[in-house]
């Protein structure tokens, strides 16, 4: 009976401790200041918000209201444009109204990850194997700010969160693994048809489980309904199949979709990161998320660890085989082939399996006192780390500088006139469109080709680009009297220089107030886009 108290008391105390934190965050969502509200998600978040409103009212998958692109996950902007048209696709009238959106589209993120964490929770709870006390570890994990920022981050984030919780949830229900072939192995395949759509990274996981699930029957150790505990070839190839079967399916649907109606059968934002198949050592990634890499350790560890628990509860095992094989194949892809632009949101697909090794992992520790110090040891973590992270970022953030001018665009670069701009999430969803994504993660491969086939200069000619915007400009690149500004764009695609404009000192219309990132002191600057002030690829 104490250890029912204590796994009450412990269980009741990390879900308060989570509550708060996930309150607190949904509050600031729906209640900051749009300045603030901005500066809590990633520029990238407002890609999605863009371009899901722009399909609402009919114009298309666009970003800047003319060139076509497929640079998202397929889901979360599935469910992005349903909230744009549930809002009757206001959000591209009014500022007020991309403020609500963004608003609302937090929101329901929000609690998708509520969702998850709940899920997550009541498949650990029953565990028999688990002491009672093991599943508080999973709310309290979710509180830390790396898996909170998960939850409202504006992204697809959640919906991965939703789908690795789901996995672990129905798992034991659909046996892929030790179940007779039927229509649950199929269900379990379009489970991991939402995963991909969800995430398209997922691919890796269909991936790792096949490689996992081969090497056990290599091995004979492959549960089956033989008597000697082997599955037959057959009857392995037929199980297979039908996860396989709603996997292809949507992946050729998705591939077909891309090829009819855009320039890139993949989304060109995926291309535009990876080098494959060329090889090539990015340590850098390591340096920049070692956190998130240390979570992957522990999941590998952990599944070493925690092997002789699992020996009798074989889904269970062997979904954590799966969790880890694609830890490595997810890690290695990045290492060596992710050259540009991965982000902490990269690693999100780690955090599930991450809280169910933990939970397992607690359960090998001794309870009474060391247990409840432990939870409220990480608890107190999980608060100050959650202050740290939230506090300044609308100081350092150029998301509210981008705000800033796009309020200032809105209302004197008028008549339809395009501006170019890199990271141009924000400053394109609250100018309402007509920014021309520099970057090239919004945009397509047409861009991609133009960088290298005419130039940059030559490209925002074409495409009739009046203004060029810049988020962070170093302050001492444009100090007073500094002449001349060089803007250069690489196509990240081809991995070459589009070559090189100039920005003139006497075009410059807008400037912020400067702010510190990290790298120094910058400013957010526009000017007006001369040509005669081109030069390198490009000048005719």
């Amino acid at each position: 009976m104490g250890v029912w108290r204590q796994a009450i008391n412990l269980n009741c105390f990390a879900w308060i401790v989570f509550l708060l934190a996930w309150g607190h965050r949904l509050i600031l969502h729906l209640s900051s200041e749009p300045r603030h509200l901005v500066s809590l998600m990633p520029d990238d978040s407002s890609y999605y918000f863009l371009v899901a409103n722009h399909i609402a009212s009919g114009v298309g998958s666009t970003f800047d209201g003319v060139n076509m692109t497929n640079g998202y996950h397929p889901l979360w902007m599935m469910v992005c444009t349903l909230l744009a048209w549930a809002t009757g696709g206001g959000a591209l009238d009014s500022v007020d109204g991309m403020v609500f959106y963004t608003r609302l589209a937090l929101a329901v993120q929000m609690f998708l990850g509520l969702a998850a964490v709940l899920m997550l929770w009541v498949a650990v709870r029953p565990m028999t194997f688990l002491p009672p006390t093991s599943a508080a570890v999973i709310p309290l994990l979710f509180a830390l700010p790396w898996q909170l920022y998960a939850m409202g981050d504006g992204l697809e984030s959640a919906l991965t969160l939703f789908f690795w919780a789901g996995l672990f949830y129905f798992l034991p229900r659909l046996k892929p693994f030790t179940g007779r072939p039927g229509g649950d192995d199929f269900a379990f395949g379009a489970l991991l048809s939402i995963g991909f759509l969800a995430r398209l990274d997922h691919a890796l996981l269909c991936i790792a489980i096949a490689v996992v699930a081969l090497m056990l029957q290599c091995s004979g150790r492959f549960p089956g309904d033989h008597g000697d505990g082997r599955r037959s070839w057959g009857g392995f190839l037929l199980k297979t199949s039908l996860w396989a079967f709603p996997v292809l399916m949507t992946a050729a649907l998705y591939f077909a979709i891309n090829h009819v109606y855009f320039d890139s059968m993949t989304p060109i934002s995926g291309k535009l990161k990876s080098s494959l198949p060329e090889i090539g050592f990015q340590s850098q990634w390591l340096l920049t998320y070692p956190v998130s890499f240390l979570f992957g350790g522990v999941i590998l560890l952990g599944v070493v660890l925690c092997r002789s628990t699992l020996m009798s509860h074989a889904e269970l095992r062997l979904t954590l085989y799966c969790s880890a094989a694609f830890v490595v194949i997810h890690g290695l892809n990045t290492i060596l082939f992710m050259h540009w632009a991965v982000h902490v949101w990269h690693f999100t697909g780690w955090y599930v399996p991450l809280a169910v090794v933990a939970a397992i992992l607690v359960s090998r520790f001794p309870g009474g006192k060391f247990l409840t110090s432990g939870f409220f040891a990480l608890a107190i973590g999980a608060i100050l780390l959650n202050v740290l992270f939230l506090s300044g970022r609308e100081a350092r953030a150029f998301q509210a500088r981008s705000f800033d001018a796009a309020l200032w665009a809105r209302e004197n670069i008028t008549d339809g006139r395009f501006i170019g701009m890199s990271d141009s999430g924000v400053f394109g969803a609250f100018r309402g469109g007509g920014v021309v994504n520099l970057d090239g993660v919004i945009n397509n491969r047409a861009y991609q080709n133009a960088l290298v086939e005419s130039g940059l200069a030559h490209y925002l000619e074409e495409s009739g680009v009046d203004f060029v915007a810049h988020h962070a400009v170093p302050l001492e690149r444009v100090s007073p009297g500094y002449g001349t500004h060089e803007y250069t764009r690489r196509s990240h695609l081809h991995r070459e220089s589009g070559g090189t404009i100039l920005l003139h000192e006497q075009e410059e219309l807008y400037r912020s107030d400067p702010f510190h990132d990290g790298r120094g002191e910058m400013v957010f600057v526009i000017w007006r886009y001369q040509p005669e002030y081109r030069y390198g690829r490009g000048v005719f």
